[in-house]
């Protein structure tokens, strides 16, 4: 579904039956992608590969952090961009899901 959060500001999200304030997407972002590589570190490194992650200028999910104009380590080694719009990291976020069979564990409220 194309939702447009533009604007909006997220104020909790609860995943796998934990719900947690948050501040902003970007908190959302980084929670998400922390929370998945703790359940399963080898399947979040394969979305340093997987196309769906390529992003139109860099990748969003990666090992070089280079690639990456505001990066966040996630794990030891993986980088994931911390520089999008509200839009892309609910996309991304929901990709990310979607990946780990997730996206019916995953509800946010908005301000």
């Amino acid at each position: 579904d194309e939702i447009n959060v533009t604007g909006e500001i997220p104020i909790a999200i609860k995943l796998i039956e934990k719900k947690i304030n948050i501040k902003s997407w970007r908190d959302m972002w980084l929670y998400i992608c922390n929370q998945m590589y703790e359940l399963d570190s080898m399947k979040f490194l394969e979305f340093t590969k997987d196309e769906d992650f390529l992003g139109k200028k860099n990748r969003i999910i990666t090992l070089n952090k280079n690639e990456c104009r505001d990066p966040e380590i996630i794990g030891e080694r993986i980088y994931i961009e911390k520089n999008l719009n509200a839009n892309s990291i609910l996309n991304y976020s929901r990709m990310v899901l979607e990946k780990y069979y997730l996206t019916d564990d995953f509800i946010y409220w908005l301000q």
